[in-house]
């Protein structure tokens, strides 16, 4: 399936509302994060600007808003509506997050400094954000063309699809490739074909792939290990190996069967 990709005739209709939602999320972060330090521990403004350089991604914690908002048309207005649940990130989270890009780009240190200062409101840091740093708000907002096709209904996502596509992530800023399966599809490729790399498996005599056969409380604890094993692969340093992660995920796979069957 190919990539999503923004739909960037719709950015100028809702940048003025995802510049009002980043100030939004931007400053409720940072104060979370100032009241979850220690006695007498600072906040560093380091980390302030690497929180505002995630904002802008949905597959970082910190960009978790985009993929929670839904594009609405009403009339010659498209709506940026904040949903309850995360969605799948499809075309309209991808034209939020170009929107929310082209916002920060050339702000990030300004925001990241006013954010560390801690001085404005939130209204007062939207204010500067959209109508002075970046204008976003200022112009009028044009109308939707009447010819304008519908976006796609919002999808709720799989919450554990959605943890391994920020693994995936991860994984590709480490140089470790960053390729998003679907369930089933990441079930075939880590739980089976031992077949393919015999020096990593030749001493654990291990049975045969797991079948579209298996039980459900053994796919269901495989597909657990799968997660644990790619979570401990991408907290290793750059220089770690995909493939040893296998090794270590089809290990994980074969003692959960064979308690299963116990």
């Amino acid at each position: 399936m190919p990539e999503p990709k923004a739909v960037k005739t719709d950015v100028p209709y809702i940048t003025c509302q995802v510049c009002e939602l980043l100030a939004k999320h931007a400053h409720r972060q940072v104060k979370a994060k100032r009241d979850e330090l220690a006695p007498g521990k600072k906040l560093l403004e380091s980390d302030v600007l690497e929180l505002v350089e995630r904002l802008s991604n949905p597959a970082k914690d910190d960009g978790d808003w985009i993929s929670k908002v839904d594009l609405v048309e009403s009339g010659s207005v498209l709506k940026v509506v904040e949903m309850d649940e995360t969605g799948k990130c499809g075309v309209e989270c991808k034209t939020v997050q170009r929107a929310a890009e082209q916002i920060v780009e050339y702000t990030d240190t300004d925001l990241a400094e006013l954010l560390w200062q801690g001085k404005l409101s939130r209204a007062q840091l939207t204010k500067w954000l959209c109508r002075e740093a970046t204008k976003s708000c200022v112009k009028k907002t044009p109308p939707l063309p009447a010819n304008r096709k519908p976006g796609p209904d919002f999808q709720v996502a799989d919450p554990q699809e959605a943890q391994m596509a920020k693994m995936m992530e991860s994984m590709k800023e480490m140089g470790m490739g960053g390729k998003m399966y679907d369930r089933e599809s990441m079930m075939q490729k880590y739980m089976g074909g031992y077949d393919d790399e015999p020096d990593l498996y030749e001493d654990l005599d291990l049975p045969e792939p797991v079948s579209k056969k298996a039980s459900a409380s053994s796919t269901g604890s495989a597909w657990t290990s799968a997660q644990e094993a790619m979570a401990s692969s991408t907290n290793r340093a750059a220089g770690g190996s995909l493939r040893h992660a296998r090794a270590h995920l089809n290990r994980q796979a074969y003692a959960g069967r064979r308690s299963d069957t116990n």
